[in-house]
């Protein structure tokens, strides 16, 4: 019975970890597909996210995908 208690409050500290921390909130999100004549695709996308304790963080991300001949 020890053991079983034992490993129970290891799984739930585990387990706990995500739920008291929290999540991340999306503000904002973007994105953009340029498909230009030559077979190029350019895509940029813009996301803002708030973190539980108030602070926000921007992330740009830009991709270019080039046709091989």
């Amino acid at each position: 019975m020890k053991r079983f208690a034992l490993n129970l409050m290891f799984a739930a500290s585990i387990l706990a970890g995500p739920v008291l921390t929290g999540c991340d909130r999306t503000v904002s999100e973007e994105q953009k597909v340029v498909k230009k004549s030559d077979g190029t695709t350019v895509t940029d996308k813009d996301k803002t996210t708030q973190s539980p304790d108030g602070a926000t963080k921007t992330t740009s991300e830009h991709k270019v995908d080039k046709v091989s001949p």
